[in-house]
């Protein structure tokens, strides 16, 4: 099963609109897309934030928020899903009170930083997402429940 990402920014080296989402079906495509996102977020100059879903029956599975820093090295996952607490990645506790500024569908969304974790941790947890068509494991060491209000 292969995965969306509903990702509106625009720019030389990507296409992808909330209109055309872009589809991954393997780890090489994720990393690509993942480079090219990279690509776009220095460019840019700002955090980028996705919407991630399977692409068979989208919204009956996990749905992802997941953020790329502007200089590629950190991001953040919140997982959303009907049958369990929200989860997200942790970083820096020490961060609670500081926010980072993504940009989704050309809004600005504040993300508390301890939110975000090194990128490697974010391509491992799509990476999952991928592997297991759009289920992740309660017991991935990477995420974490949250309350709500929590949740960015």
């Amino acid at each position: 099963m292969a995965i969306q990402f509903i990702y509106n920014e625009r720019s030389a080296t990507t296409t992808e609109s909330a209109e055309h989402p872009r589809a991954v079906q393997n780890v090489g495509e994720l990393s690509e897309f993942i480079g090219s996102v990279i690509i776009d977020a220095t460019r840019a100059g700002e955090n980028i934030m996705m919407e991630v879903v399977t692409s068979e029956s989208a919204y009956d599975h996990q749905i992802l928020e997941v953020g790329i820093s502007s200089d590629g090295k950190r991001g953040f996952v919140h997982v959303a899903s009907d049958d369990g607490p929200a989860r997200l990645t942790r970083g820096d506790a020490s961060s609670d009170s500081t926010l980072a500024i993504y940009r989704f569908e050309g809004r600005a969304r504040e993300v508390p930083a301890s939110h975000e974790v090194p990128l490697t941790i974010v391509a491992e947890v799509l990476e999952i997402y991928l592997t297991t068509d759009g289920n992740i494991p309660a017991d991935c060491p990477h995420l974490h429940s949250a309350p709500c209000a929590d949740a960015g």
